[in-house]
């Protein structure tokens, strides 16, 4: 009978001829674990929040919303930051919401669009909704407009919009990318106080009988003063006290021209009536700055009634 020879298996293969194939498998093992890429953090988080907190007491709050597919794949978020800082990005079919200082701001980052420059008060809520366009080029176009600020909340519910929080690694990406600014404030071209808008159009959407008659009609001029909005045109003239207006807010596009119109709601001194004057620029090419500055220049003229936290009159116009 013969003898095993110490330490060796009955199939021949003693436990030393194992080690080195183990050790094979455990290097392989973990080679192939190296080679996994790290899991990517998170630049932002997102989750539905049906409601838009009021704004503080001390400082004012800015909502910004993006509502829109304007093609059939995502676009990348945009990299937003105010006065050279970061406050996040902001992802299609989302809204952010920011504490800000009171003051002037510039609002900065569209890769397609132009900066904004506002005023902010305290107390105040400023939303800004981001308006995506392609032109006949198939180039995107972006610009930011001003909205009523007490329709956040249904913009949001409505849109079935999820707020976007910005991570800190975020907001590190946006501050590696940002490009500095070098717009210039409209303020410093035209002070504050009266501004003349020449080339205006006027319509009434509340009386169809005279839509007709003056959209046809020649533009004419619009003055904006601290105490009252007055309007001349060949066959029309209009004097809006500031006292009388409700509200100012985005008022859509007419057919198929992407010209922002401006709604504002006021009550007849006369006749106590509640009345709604629309506006837009006739030049394409400016109407969108005009928009702007005369939002801001009424918005900022008038105590708003009631608070700003909802309003549930009206439709909504989209931002085509």
């Amino acid at each position: 009978m013969r003898g095993r020879v110490a330490g060796s298996s009955p199939g021949g293969r003693g436990a030393g001829g194992l080690i080195p194939q183990v050790a094979v498998i455990l290097g392989s093992l973990l080679l192939a674990l190296t080679a996994l890429p790290a899991a990517a953090v998170p630049r932002y988080t997102t989750a539905y929040v049906p409601d838009v907190p009021d704004p503080p007491r001390q400082g004012a709050q800015l909502v910004l919303t993006r509502e829109q597919f304007v093609r059939i794949n995502r676009l990348k978020p945009e990299e937003i930051s105010l006065d050279g800082e970061p406050i996040g990005v902001l992802p299609q079919k989302t809204w952010l919401l920011a504490d800000i200082a009171p003051g002037r701001h510039c609002l900065h980052g569209l890769v397609e669009g132009d900066d904004l420059w506002f005023d902010a008060r305290d107390g105040r809520r400023y939303l800004l909704r981001l308006r995506e366009t392609i032109d006949e080029g198939d180039h995107l176009r972006q610009a930011w407009l001003f909205d009523d600020p007490r329709m956040a909340g249904r913009i949001v519910r409505e849109g079935h919009l999820p707020m976007v929080r910005t991570t800190a690694d975020g907001l590190r990406r946006i501050r590696k990318h940002m490009h500095p600014v070098e717009s210039q404030d409209p303020l410093a071209i035209e002070p504050r106080g009266k501004a003349t808008f020449p080339g205006i159009l006027l319509e009434r959407p509340l009386d169809p009988v005279n839509i007709r008659h003056e959209f046809a009609d020649e533009p004419g001029t619009l003055v904006v003063e601290s105490d009252e909005i007055r309007y001349a045109a060949p066959h029309e003239h209009v004097v809006i006290p500031l006292a009388d207006v409700i509200r100012v807010r985005y008022g859509g596009t007419r057919y198929s021209n992407q010209i922002p119109w401006i709604d504002v709601e006021y009550r007849d001194p006369s006749s106590g009536e509640q009345r709604l004057d629309s506006f837009a620029d006739s030049n394409p090419d400016q109407a969108t700055a005009t928009y702007t500055r005369i939002f801001e220049m009424l918005d900022g003229s008038f105590d708003r009634t009631g608070s700003e936290s909802r309003d549930d009159r009206g439709p909504i116009p989209p931002l085509r």
